[in-house]
């Protein structure tokens, strides 16, 4: 059996503990944009977030 290189499932709750605590330091709305701002700015990101957003319109 080959070991694994990483461990995903330790790289997700390291990512989400980071987000978690930095979100803490701002409040929803100061979160909610800059999230925003972060998948705008992403190559990959930008794509789903804008579908996303077209479709939460059409509802």
């Amino acid at each position: 059996m080959n070991k694994k290189n990483f461990d995903c499932v330790e790289m997700k709750n390291q990512i989400q503990k980071k987000l978690s605590e930095e979100k803490k330091k701002y409040t929803k709305d100061e979160w909610d944009k800059r999230r925003e701002e972060r998948f705008l700015n992403d190559p990959i990101m930008s794509k789903v977030w804008k579908n996303a957003k077209k479709d939460r319109l059409k509802k």
